[in-house]
């Protein structure tokens, strides 16, 4: 496994690319300040473009580290942002890394997120070098865990009491994919 840091990936309809300050207003407008996006999330909805911005600016600083992996997702035929996609856990000891995903719920249910996915698992398996790509959803949205399993993610088990989500414990199911279990590479 070996570590290339977030080159740009472009897929049938998307570009995966890093985000910069200039994308605040959109992420903004898209998704941070959506109550309905951050409901299972750790994360609180932003409550002006400035929040946005310094939460880029944090982003931004760590583009230059190999280890970090952080795309923005762009609709290629209008240009507008839509979401993220991160690496937000990689071992290079274990071979593994965690995804995390967000999306304005505008685009929700039109592939955009199994997409960049389908990508991003390519990239982790064939590029770096990754055996292990898991990813964790709270239990109360089932629309993720189906997403995670058609990338061919395997539903592992539930982690009880694991997360602190606006003040809750919550329940977490475990999915991953294995490089021999993968069938774009």
């Amino acid at each position: 496994m070996h570590h290339l840091g977030t080159s740009e990936i472009e897929t049938q309809r998307l570009l995966l690319r890093p985000l910069t300050l200039v994308d605040a207003e959109q992420m903004y407008k898209n998704w941070a300040s959506d109550e309905d996006v951050a409901r299972f999330v750790t994360w609180d909805t932003h409550a002006s473009p400035a929040d946005t911005r310094e939460l880029l600016s944090l982003w931004t600083k760590q583009y230059d580290r190999p280890d970090f992996y952080n795309w923005g997702m762009v609709i290629k035929e209008t240009g507008q942002l839509i979401g993220t996609f991160s690496f937000v856990a990689v071992s290079k000891r274990d071979s593994m890394a965690e995804v995390g995903y967000c999306i304005g719920k505008h685009w929700w249910n039109k592939g955009y997120v199994t997409e960049a996915g389908q990508a991003l698992l390519a990239f982790g398996f064939n590029e770096m070098g990754l055996n292990r790509i898991q990813a964790v959803h709270d239990v109360r949205n089932p629309a993720s865990g189906r997403m995670m399993e058609k990338l061919g993610m395997t539903h592992e088990g539930v982690m009880r009491q694991v997360r602190l989500v606006k003040g809750v414990l919550v329940k977490l199911a475990m999915c991953a994919i294995l490089a021999e279990d993968d069938q774009r590479s």
